[in-house]
């Protein structure tokens, strides 16, 4: 066999396995066709994969035609299996997941960040440990907030963990001899969210995130775009109010500073202790064009002046609304705002929004309703605007980035 035979062999085996992996249950003939390879190719392969049991035949299924019944196939899905890890403020959290990002270990424990070494000699160990138990595994996936280069596995700059600089698959190495993958965990979350989404994989996709922090990653097909400096899709840092309060990166104003839960829950506190202070002044400002922010600051409906890309009564008329949904009519402001920059700039296929908000259909229709009236009709028209219910854990996604990376034939 020469050596671009070999190279093809391996491509062909790696598009067979990611085939499957989405698949879940299929025949050597359905691969063959959706693949564009030969069936003899897709057997040879198929019974090298049943030989180390990694794949197995699960019966058949019964055509209408005449000929022999096509033998299902599909992946054992403990045969091979990932590692992600999730560091986060004084806390880690490590699972081991099937081939089909199922988690079947975990564990949670308490992380001293402030010293980067000792932090992450502590996560080297505790993954080795780990490891021992499952010799299946591929590799080990790394999420995290910061600026992260995943192709060196290097942090350039972590505000929530106080980290500047760190070669974190370096140190990880001393424990772990596994192929690495370190990225940034929005970026990680949104691969687990988008394999979960019961839709066709979009062209575009920009994922929005809103947690202890604001992130966002932008994909093209499934693959992330980390952009010239690693920081593509970074949504949380899209200035919406320069006199909104300080961010954590220094300016004032940001998404993140405006809609993370911290800030919800202490704009909720304000207006339940308001409500219950006196009902009268809670109320007294409802007459007038503009209503108080949550950082004492007038902020005045910017769909006031056009009335007519209104669906329902203006915004600013707070009659009858409870504080929750006071404060999510201002979170659905603000995100709103920042829909309507990447509809206009990004012009993505479809736009996810993964946040502790979702369940609040208030908080859903003001967030559109908004978005519609801001934004040029036909690009609006063209983007779909989905709200995740289900949120998946960054670590799941950091050890999917390893799968995605084994069955990598480019």
């Amino acid at each position: 066999m020469t050596k671009g035979t070999a190279v093809l062999r391996q491509q062909n085996e790696k598009r067979v396995l990611a085939f499957l992996r989405k698949e879940r249950i299929s025949s050597r003939l359905d691969i063959a066709r959706h693949l564009k390879i030969s069936k003899n190719t897709v057997s040879l392969i198929v019974e090298k994969y049943i030989k180390q049991h990694i794949i197995q035949e699960v019966g058949t299924n019964e055509t209408s035609t005449a000929g022999r019944p096509k033998i299902k196939i599909r992946i054992i899905p403990n045969s091979l299996k990932s590692v992600g890890i999730l560091i986060q403020h004084n806390q880690g959290y490590l699972v081991v997941t099937d081939y089909y990002s199922r988690v079947i270990d975990s564990e949670i424990f308490t992380l001293d960040t402030s010293e980067p070494g000792r932090c992450l000699d502590e996560i080297g160990r505790r993954t080795a440990a780990l490891l021992s138990k499952h010799p299946e595994t591929l590799g080990v996936g790394v999420g995290m907030p910061g600026i992260v280069n995943p192709d060196k596995g290097f942090v350039h700059y972590s505000s929530h963990l106080g980290w500047s600089d760190v070669d974190v698959s370096q140190l990880l190495s001393l424990h772990i001899s596994l192929p690495l993958q370190v990225m940034n965990n929005v970026k990680a979350s949104a691969l687990a969210t988008l394999q979960q989404l019961e839709t066709e994989t979009a062209d575009s996709t920009f994922y929005i995130r809103i947690d202890e922090g604001v992130g966002g990653a932008f994909l093209i097909r499934d693959k992330l775009h980390f952009g010239g400096s690693w920081t593509a899709g970074e949504v949380g840092h899209l200035m919406i109010d320069p006199t909104g309060p300080l961010c954590q990166c220094g300016r004032k104003g940001c998404l993140e500073a405006l809609i993370r839960t911290k800030a919800v829950r202490q704009r909720l506190q304000q207006l339940e202790a308001a409500a219950e202070y006196s009902e009268g002044e809670a109320s007294s400002n409802t007459g007038s064009d503009a209503h108080v922010s949550p950082w004492g600051n007038a902020v005045t409906d910017r769909n006031t002046e056009d009335k007519s890309v209104l669906i329902d009564a203006p915004l600013n008329a707070w009659e009858g609304l409870t504080p929750e949904e006071r404060v999510y009519t201002e979170v659905g402001q603000y995100l709103s705002t920042a829909l309507t920059h990447i509809i206009h700039l990004c012009n993505p296929k479809q736009i996810v929004i993964d946040s502790p908000y979702g369940d609040s259909e208030h908080f859903k229709q003001i967030t559109m309703r908004l978005t519609q009236g801001n934004t040029l009709r036909f690009p609006y028209e063209h983007t779909d605007i989905l709200f995740v219910r289900n949120r998946e854990n960054p670590a799941v996604g950091a050890a999917l980035s390893v799968i995605q990376n084994f069955e990598n034939y480019e």
